[in-house]
């Protein structure tokens, strides 16, 4: 079904582009929402390359994939130990502001755990608890006392009961991020507040960059 589905869309591409007309967002989201349904399969052959132009193709038409979508996707890749399609993911989900979930951060962190890449997997997670957080580095300012203060760093034997209170509410990924954090203080990683200018995060925005330059 899924490679039926792909071998339509690029027909439908050609005949649309010989009529000098382009496929609209009905289509995409046609396409986009039978390879949730189907992924499984186009995944479990490791065909990683057409499912990512999917994606690009649906983005280049102004469609969003949900978050349910890239974890099926980072899902099969890190079953395979594809760390390379993990890292091309993230950072789009990153430029697509598509905010990571509890999901994301378990496929991320343990193909590099898994791997004994210890403190990539520690950095990428930090990284992805921010995002769940904000998005942006600059909005981070108001909330970066509050949140040290009173949840990552604080000594206060109460502080994970007052995280906990976050979970069966709107702000659950807030609660699983500030739980991730203070992990990672307690381990002894640094938090960063500009989480877009970590090593990680620099190395795959510049990596992604790279990738499009040459397939593009």
């Amino acid at each position: 079904m899924v490679r039926e589905l792909i071998e339509y869309l690029h027909s439908a591409e050609y005949l649309f582009y010989r009529s000098n007309t382009y496929l609209g967002t009905p289509i995409y989201n046609t396409v986009l929402h039978s390879l949730v349904e189907a992924n499984e399969n186009l995944l479990d052959d490791g065909n990683f390359d057409e499912a990512l132009k999917l994606l690009d193709l649906g983005s280049s038409e102004g469609i969003q994939p949900d978050v349910l979508l890239y974890n099926s996707i980072l899902k099969k890749a890190y079953e395979k130990g594809r760390i390379d399609v993990i890292e091309l993911v993230a950072e789009q989900m990153h430029r697509e502001k598509i905010e990571p979930d509890p999901s994301t951060c378990h496929y991320v962190f343990s193909a590099y755990a898994e791997r004994h890449f210890h403190n990539t997997a520690m950095e990428a997670l930090q990284v992805l608890s921010m995002r769940m957080i904000c998005q942006e580095d600059h909005a981070f300012d108001e909330k970066k006392a509050e949140f040290e203060d009173d949840y990552i760093l604080s000594e206060d034997e109460e502080a994970e009961s007052r995280i906990l209170e976050f979970f069966g509410g709107p702000d659950e990924n807030i609660a699983f991020a500030l739980l991730n954090l203070r992990y990672c203080a307690i381990l002894g990683f640094p938090i960063s507040w500009s989480p877009n200018e970590t090593l990680w995060a620099r190395r795959l925005s510049t990596n992604y960059d790279t990738i499009k330059r040459i397939t593009h």
